[in-house]
């Protein structure tokens, strides 16, 4: 083999798990901060890369330069990547002649955005997905037992897929903006394009001097036992089911982490490292030992019940990753990436056995399945396929189905419940085909211990402690400044709401007389010490409009982004408005707020006020109606998605929407930012509007209101 191939499939990884991310942020800006961005991503990913191995399969055998058609997918990949901003900036315009038709079901609206952008990604993820199938025919050709490192071959691109995702988050990104890094990973692509083609020669030269044999009947038998039809059928069900299970534990998992660690990028970036590190060493693992496994399918059955066991095992812990970090925020932390180290090995203690061991069912099904060489690229093109139906199906029923419908809780009990399920139909058809000679006794006792453990592991798991789950005390700051760790054991809230959207987990605790609303286990606002906040916010914009005595006070058109407690919505309709539109990206939001009631005025109740489920940045994009006032309080700057309320592009498109003497209110933090970063958006701010007055609720507090006003600019 040569080991040139599993340096291009490393890059190949890497710059497409770049592109991945950038186009994640692309979307963003098309979508808002909604689930339907990650969605509408992960499953244009996972279509392409089935149809490109579907495809790529197909045709891999009849291909007699099968790396110069690699290189030129290479190429055509990152040339693509340069379209790709220019194609979904083609998008608003055609949003905006849907939107107004479609305001009151922004479910319909978001389908059909989905289709559009799904449209446009499906071409180069089709053309990644193509690549596998064409090198592991190529592959096939030279090595008498392919299978080993066809796996390592996908473990290669699976590890630079780790490195992608971890640099685009953590370094390019932050350093060198969106479109400088799509550009350099155009060049990258074209660059490996190149030097593809430019090292077939050598290979081929290399291969001269090799003479090919094919395999003699007895290698072919070595290549592992033979499958019967039902085995075969049971086999790759289950491998598709194992992408599904995959995916939804990713999202499942994805959702109790940034409970715990925060809804940052970085976070996000964290988490989906730590999968693709296990997933990559689970199939390289696996690959350097598939020459002495003889029944691949046997252990198949066992690493897929290894993974129920250890998933289960996984999920008694996340309720107690709090505490833990907890502990570590309550020593020396000199930098912020200190922290991050820490939440990788946290995010690591949960999920590496367990993604590990997915890791290993590709080079085992492969090893199982594919026994000709001829064929090869078309087989491992259907097995690959087969997973990543699973992982489309996956990425949509955890999201939008399980999570929404089941909760947190429950989803994980029947995901797992279902991978059980899964996995002991394989050990059965194992054994019933293939496992009731008196050689495999040995065998079939393993498969029923671990049946047996997995079995009652998962009927005695406890339910996750939301309470715990939900504490979000953990901030730096809160957690050096006001817990020590007796006043942590003794702090036992009671839980009020609880609900896991689509977006968000929304929860309500009381703790002595004070109520406090959490989005993620963050705070979003209370009926105490926030109050000031949130009131002044809601009523100081049109204070500032009635200094102008030309104006009519007490029939202002209104528009306010975030709803949380109601308690802003609530202080704005104490002023005499005429209407005012109330935008709320996740419907448990509202549930959440009747526990305010007692001070906010009950706003749902007030016939001025117009809610919509919706995304704030994606309503001013595309509406046409024009505003006395608009209130901007959505959560804080650094949450993922929330970033883009606090942007000149979102701060020029709100004044578009003001009347010619209009007002914008908007709240800025200062806890938990930098300074730098608070100037950043002060300088934001007044790059769009002439006029900013920065308030402060009180002496030396924390929240402050900006208010930017076109009235006194023009007077």
């Amino acid at each position: 083999m040569h080991r040139i191939i599993f340096v291009f499939f490393f890059l190949s990884g890497f710059s497409s798990l770049v592109f991945e991310v950038l186009w994640e942020r692309m979307l963003m800006q098309v979508f808002g901060s909604t689930t339907f961005a990650i969605s509408t991503l992960l499953t244009a990913f996972m279509a392409g890369l089935a149809l490109g191995s579907i495809l790529g399969g197909r045709v891999a055998h009849r291909i007699k330069r099968p790396l110069l058609v690699y290189g030129l997918l290479e190429g055509c990949i990152g040339l693509y990547g340069l379209a790709v901003p220019l194609l979904l900036a083609t998008l608003p315009d055609l949003y905006g002649a849907m939107f107004n038709r479609f305001l009151d079901d922004f479910y319909t609206f978001s389908l059909l955005r989905f289709l559009a952008v799904f449209v446009i990604l499906l071409l180069p993820t089709t053309l990644m997905g193509a690549t596998l199938p064409i090198v592991s025919q190529w592959i096939a050709r030279r090595e008498r037992l392919f299978e080993g490192s066809i796996g390592l071959l996908y473990g290669m691109n699976t590890f630079g897929a780790c490195a992608g995702c971890f640099l685009a988050g953590f370094v390019l990104l932050p350093t060198f903006g969106l479109t400088t890094t799509n550009t350099t990973f155009v060049v990258v692509n074209v660059a490996l394009c190149a030097v593809v083609l430019a090292s077939r020669a050598r290979l081929a030269a290399h291969d001269a001097a090799r003479p090919q044999t094919p395999n003699a009947p007895e290698e072919e038998q070595a290549l592992g036992e033979r499958v019967s039809g039902a085995l075969r059928a049971v086999t790759l069900a289950v491998f598709a089911l194992s992408g599904l299970f995959s995916m939804c534990y990713q999202v499942l998992w994805t959702r109790a982490y940034v409970i715990v660690l925060g809804s940052s990028t970085y976070s996000f970036t964290v988490i989906l490292v730590s999968f693709l590190i296990g997933l990559a060493s689970g199939s390289a693992l696996m690959s350097t030992q598939l020459k002495r496994i003889g029944r691949p399918i046997f252990w198949l059955a066992i690493t897929q019940l290894g993974v129920t066991l250890s998933a289960t095992l996984a999920f008694f812990l996340l309720d107690h990753l709090p505490e833990l970090l907890f502990e570590r925020l309550r020593q020396n932390v000199g930098t912020a990436y200190d922290v991050y180290a820490y939440n990788f090995l946290l995010v690591g203690l949960v999920v590496f056995l367990p993604t590990c061991l997915q890791g290993m069912a590709f080079p085992l099904v492969i090893r199982g399945l594919v026994r000709e060489r001829a064929g090869s690229g078309k087989a491992v093109g259907r097995v690959y396929a087969f997973n990543t139906a699973g992982a489309i199906a996956g990425s949509f029923l955890a999201g939008f189905v399980l999570m929404p419908s089941l909760g947190m809780s429950t989803a994980i009990t029947v995901v797992v419940g279902a991978n059980l399920a899964a996995s002991i139909t394989l050990a059965l058809t194992q054994w019933w085909t293939q496992g009731r000679q008196p050689q495999a006794k040995a065998a079939n006792r393993s498969l029923a211990l671990v049946s047996l453990v997995a079995l009652s592991v998962f009927a005695l798991a406890p339910a996750i402690d939301r309470v715990r789950l939900t504490r979000g005390l953990f901030r730096v700051y809160l957690s050096r400044e006001l817990f020590d760790e007796q006043k942590l054991k003794r702090d036992k809230p009671e839980l009020l709401f609880y609900e896991d959207g689509v977006a968000v987990t929304t929860s309500v605790e009381r703790r002595g007389k004070r109520i406090t609303l959490k989005g993620n286990g963050k705070a979003e606002a209370s009926d105490g010490a926030d109050m000031s906040t949130q009131i002044l916010v809601g009523l100081l914009p049109f204070v500032f409009r009635s200094a102008n005595p030309e104006l009519e006070i007490g029939q202002e058109q209104a528009i306010m982004v975030g709803y949380g407690s109601g308690v802003t919505a609530g202080g704005s309709l104490q002023w005499p408005l005429r209407s005012m539109d109330v935008i709320e990206i996740e419907r448990a939001m509202i549930e959440a707020s009747k526990f305010f009631n007692h001070v906010n005025h009950k706003p749902l109740q007030d016939p001025r006020m117009n809610l919509l489920i919706s995304d704030g940045r994606n309503y001013l994009e595309y509406t046409d109606t024009l505003y006395d006032v608009i209130v901007s309080e959505p959560s804080n700057p650094w949450i993922a998605g929330v970033a883009s309320l606090f942007t000149v592009e979102h701060f020029a498109r709100a004044k578009r929407h003001l009347k010619p003497q209009g007002v914008f209110g908007q709240w800025v933090q200062l806890y938990e930012m930098r300074p730098k970063n608070v100037k950043t958006i002060f300088a934001s701010f007044a790059e769009v509007f002439e006029h900013v007055y920065v308030l402060s609720s009180m002496p030396k507090g924390t929240d402050l209101k900006a208010a930017a006003d076109e009235l006194l600019a023009a007077a």
